[in-house]
């Protein structure tokens, strides 16, 4: 789902806003705050393909939050996340999910979608449990459609699945990202989970030119629009990136 950001009173009233840049951080690299999305995003002219590998991370009930409540959390790749896309562009991603319902045991799947056209789809071809390692993969076949794979290379087990477009719109190519997301509309309320790290990141953008974490935005979450930050990403060099827990989520 597409990202939600932070920006001032004064023009909260905007429908697709300028994400509010926490300037007192590293220089050299833009962060911005958001209240779902944690992980980088890059921007770009086209892009094809992207690609990376992550160990599935658990979840948890937060210690001091109620247990009859629906947590989840998406570990996801892909393109076309950028604000300014448009109201008939589509963001295209694949990767994995968890959920706890209502004080239950967690559950975890493969899940893929090229929003707003479709909703989170999950692959029931394929499971996933915390600790497997993953391998997804996200290619742009047109300007209207895309393929999913995903390869638990823990099991050995892997699967593709692909998805076209609403008529009348297009994926949107401004952008590729790396994120750790709240989901849900309005925002549901976000687990503990295990660090874990975003490897092998790649993408192929212009003219077949290599794209990764170089230049790329970095994209902390805080709790609804607050001081309290849930989480944030730190790089290992251009191509690997940790996405770490700060505070509990608290009801």
């Amino acid at each position: 789902m597409l990202f939600t950001s932070i920006v001032a009173a004064a023009i909260a009233s905007v429908a697709v806003a300028a994400p509010a840049e926490e300037s007192s951080l590293h220089q050299h690299r833009k962060r911005y705050i958001s209240d779902n999305w944690c992980g980088a995003v890059k921007s770009t002219t086209s892009v094809s393909v992207v690609e990376a590998t992550w160990i599935v991370p658990s979840i948890s009930i937060p210690s001091n939050a109620t247990n009859t409540k629906h947590y989840s959390s998406y570990q996801w790749i892909g393109m076309g996340g950028d604000p300014t896309c448009g109201a008939k562009t589509d963001l295209l991603q694949a990767g994995t999910g968890a959920e706890i319902v209502n004080g239950g045991n967690p559950f975890y799947y493969p899940y893929f979608q090229l929003w707003p056209s479709t909703g989170p789809r999950v692959s029931n071809d394929l499971t996933v449990s915390p600790g497997d390692k993953v391998y997804v993969k996200v290619t742009r076949d047109s300007t209207t459609s895309g393929t999913f794979y995903w390869e638990n290379l823990t099991t050995g087990f892997n699967d593709t699945k692909s998805l076209t477009s609403n008529a009348g719109h297009t994926i949107c190519q401004k952008s590729v990202e790396w994120i750790h997301e709240r989901p849900g509309n309005p925002r549901r309320p976000f687990p503990n989970f295990s660090s874990f790290s975003f490897t092998k990141i790649s993408a192929t953008g212009p003219k077949g030119a290599n794209l990764n974490l170089k230049g790329a935005e970095d994209w902390i979450m805080t709790k609804d629009q607050t001081d309290e930050r849930l989480c944030h990403p730190k790089h290992n060099g251009d191509t690997q990136m940790a996405i770490i827990q700060d505070n509990e989520w608290t009801d």
